[in-house]
């Protein structure tokens, strides 16, 4: 079965599993109004400010803290009916001040607050939507990114520089919401479902463009996609006032058997196909055997002189597959897939074996040509998967090409991967390099907070509390600064 076949037998499965369980009353007529988008009458930056302050509650257990919907009407006082001009000169702090008085908040007062943490991403939003002379500048700025997948997702990650505490998927949720169609919020249900359906890996990168992928196949927008997959698994009818049992166990099960009975019919056909034939007649004609292969993953394959490869050391190991990334090291088979190696037996691999073929993989791969969104992935699932030198040589290859808004994007990764390594002067000094380039343009809380660290590991307490105070006027509270400052102060 091939990966579109796959798709559109996964999303005829999902429309009739929706179907087959709607709450009662509920008609497949019912469910069109859940796919056209939500929020089609926007039409002022009012509109855009409004959804992406809802959204920056939606993660979490701070939906019922901040309560949106219940309170929407005493927010929308607080922030002048979403006046994004007006939001966008008010102090955080003020904000969240005010919050606690209007809404009663008996919660501890700390940067940690979720009602702190919201007031910081509304005013990001305020500032970020009042850069757009109007709705109708905003949309273009949208469209201009609307070209394919991976030009799609550099608008999410770009977003999620610019406001706190909207990351990738939240941006995405804001734009689905605002009615752009193309965007699927890769959600801990979207993740859920495209990891045990061997969709993708678990990361919010993957699961987007594994639900781009089954909208393209089914010639439906991933919102339908999306949505469809929300229902099951939330339950939530929300047009309808209908609360209903949430079924994404349910679904995944039913699917996962559908697609294995489908395989042991395919496998059987491969074997009656396979079989001689015995007749004379029949013998002078023997049909070649028909070989049913699963689609493999995105990684296209490399000759072994493509890019870097032919610097790997002759005789040690070499890629012998397309598609799905196998290696041979020392004549044993090993798969990286989603961040993780594996061997032949599908079982972990010994550190010592998986330094050697971080090495390989890093000499092998060619980021040349990858776009934005493609470096950016690649390096947030190396560096997780502790593949420093795959992740070092992503972010050198995409600087070299990469605008001011790249730049801020890959800077602090670069930086924060530089310091991993042990270089915390090499992260200082491709900072410089760049501050040379483009001026203060390139400063973002992160950069600070890397910056910061960075002086820390070289014991110069001076530069690093100046740093991680630029991170903290810029974005207090976040994890990686209160480390920072955590240190600074076992070092007084």
């Amino acid at each position: 079965m091939t990966q579109t076949e796959k798709n559109i037998k996964i999303y005829n499965c999902a429309k009739s599993f929706l179907l087959n369980h709607l709450p009662q009353g509920l008609s497949e007529h019912d469910l069109e109004k859940y796919f056209v988008g939500d929020a089609k009458e926007a039409d002022s930056l009012s509109d855009v400010f409004r959804v992406f302050a809802k959204s920056a509650q939606e993660y979490e257990r701070m939906p019922s803290v901040i309560r949106f919907d219940e309170r929407k009407e005493m927010i929308g006082k607080i922030l002048f009916q979403f006046d994004c001009k007006r939001v966008a000169l008010m102090n955080e702090e003020d904000l969240y001040r005010r919050f606690r008085e209007v809404f009663h908040v008996t919660s501890k007062d700390s940067k940690l607050n979720s009602w702190y943490k919201w007031s910081c991403s509304i005013v990001d939003s305020a500032k970020f939507v009042n850069g757009f002379a109007d709705f109708d500048d905003f949309s273009r700025f949208v469209k201009r990114f609307d070209y394919n997948k991976d030009t799609r997702m550099a608008l999410p990650l770009l977003i999620s520089t610019k406001i706190r505490g909207i990351g990738f998927a939240l941006a995405c949720n804001a734009l689905k919401e605002l009615g752009y169609l193309d965007y699927p919020k890769p959600d801990v249900h979207m993740m859920d479902i495209c990891e045990a359906l061997e969709l993708s890996g678990r990361n919010a990168y993957d699961v987007f463009e594994a639900i781009v992928k089954i909208a393209e196949d089914n010639k439906v927008t991933p919102y339908e996609v999306d949505k469809v997959l929300w229902l099951i698994s939330s339950g939530k009818y929300y047009h309808d006032n209908i609360t209903d049992k949430p079924r994404k166990e349910e679904f995944i099960a039913c699917v996962s058997n559908k697609l294995a009975e489908d395989d042991v019919q395919s496998n059987s056909q491969e074997e009656q196909n396979s079989r001689p034939l015995k007749s004379t007649e029949e013998s002078a004609y023997k049909p070649q055997r028909v070989v049913a292969r699963k689609a493999v993953s995105k990684v296209p394959s490399k000759s072994p002189d493509h890019g870097l490869a032919h610097k790997k050391p002759v005789g040690e190991a070499k890629k012998v597959s397309t598609g799905k990334q196998k290696f041979e090291l020392d004549g044993e088979i090993y798969y990286y897939t989603n961040g993780k190696w594996i061997d032949s037996k599908y079982m972990s691999v010994p550190s010592s074996i998986v330094s050697r073929l971080n090495r390989m993989l890093t000499l092998s791969e060619d980021f040349s040509e990858k776009s934005m969104a493609e470096l950016i992935k690649t390096i947030d699932v190396a560096k997780l998967s502790e593949n420093t030198q795959l992740a070092i040589k992503a972010a050198e290859t995409g600087l070299k090409e990469a605008d001011l808004a790249g730049v801020r994007m890959l800077l602090p990764r670069l930086t924060s991967l530089y310091r991993i390594s042990g270089r915390p002067q090499k992260a200082i000094d491709v900072y410089e390099e760049y501050l040379a380039k483009y001026g203060k343009s390139i400063h973002s809380p992160s950069l600070f907070t890397s910056l910061a660290a960075a002086y820390c590991d070289l014991e110069l307490t001076e530069e690093a509390r100046k740093y991680a105070n630029k991170a903290n006027a810029m974005s207090s509270g976040d994890p990686e600064l209160i480390s920072v400052y955590a240190r600074l102060k076992s070092m007084e």
